[in-house]
């Protein structure tokens, strides 16, 4: 017996057997500063200090930030060293409910720790 010859048959885009697959291109990978969802951009190191606001996101809305203020907590959770991941993670939230971050800055050369809450409404945070 002689196996049969494969077939030269080309498949159809509406064959679910043969279906083409379709490569999604990689997301561009930010090198820089990251948004943490509040409308605020801060470094991506640690210790994370502010760099720049979206205008009309909760940050910015607040006028309590400063760009060049130290990220310190959010909800009560020391972030000194954690990853931009880590704290966006932790500010993101069900719509309605409040996040609580906690920033220093020097003021008359000594560091000031203050508090900023934050209501989540509709998947966008406003202060």
């Amino acid at each position: 017996i002689v196996p049969k010859a494969p077939s030269s048959k080309v498949s159809k885009a509406s064959d679910p057997v043969h279906k083409p697959k379709l490569i999604q291109p990689a997301a561009p990978q930010h090198k820089g500063p990251k948004a943490c969802g509040v409308g605020m951009v801060i470094t991506d190191e640690p210790p994370h200090r502010v760099v720049e606001f979206q205008a009309t996101g909760a940050a910015a809305k607040s006028g309590q930030i400063h760009v060049g203020d130290l990220l310190v907590a959010v909800n009560n959770k020391d972030v000194h060293e954690e990853t931009v991941e880590t704290i966006r993670a932790a500010i993101k939230g069900a719509p309605g409910t409040t996040v609580t971050i906690r920033f220093a800055r020097s003021v008359e050369g000594r560091q000031v720790q203050y508090d900023v809450s934050l209501r989540r409404a509709g998947g966008i945070v406003e202060f």
